[in-house]
């Protein structure tokens, strides 16, 4: 597949005079997007956390990651950036794309708009799979997760210390 580079702008918060913009390669290989980490100073965007993230060639790293509101192809959201080496391409990864709608199209090279965000996600109940855009909820004494599966695109390595 060719690659894709998408204008995007990266902000702290909203109304923040600082930012970053630059051509951003869409990976759809990485869950979070990836900023040089000189650049997100700059754009004034504060390390929250260090998370392990597995890179192309297996090898297990860390990275502190910030939030921040991201904006490309006239839509905004907002999430994780990971404070990349200073000599890093910017990447937009798959959750910034899903988030607002978009998907890549391998075959034509190109991303395109989903026509609505799903809302459903697939459900275990009594150990069969059901499919759902009611809001479930559980009364057990155990918390209970859902996570949407358009999402589980990586692996991802969590270091929980």
């Amino acid at each position: 597949m060719g690659l894709i580079h998408v204008t995007t702008t990266l902000r702290a918060r909203e109304n923040a005079r600082k930012k970053y913009v630059s051509e951003f390669l869409v990976d759809t290989g990485a869950t979070d997007s990836l900023v040089p980490a000189k650049e997100l100073r700059k754009a004034g965007i504060k390390r929250r956390g260090r998370m392990a993230y597995e890179l192309a060639d297996g090898q297990t790293v860390e990275y502190d990651f910030g939030l921040a509101e991201i904006e490309f192809m006239g839509e905004l959201t907002s999430g994780r950036v990971i404070f990349g080496p200073d000599d890093a391409e910017p990447l937009l990864g798959v959750t910034a794309l899903e988030s607002v709608g978009i998907l890549v199209d391998p075959a034509n090279r190109t991303l395109k708009r989903m026509p609505a965000i799903p809302l459903k996600s697939a459900v275990l109940f009594g150990g069969t799979t059901s499919t759902t855009t009611e809001p479930h909820f559980h009364t057990t004494s155990m918390p209970s997760h859902d996570f949407p599966l358009p999402f589980a695109t990586q692996s991802l390595n969590v270091n929980l210390q």
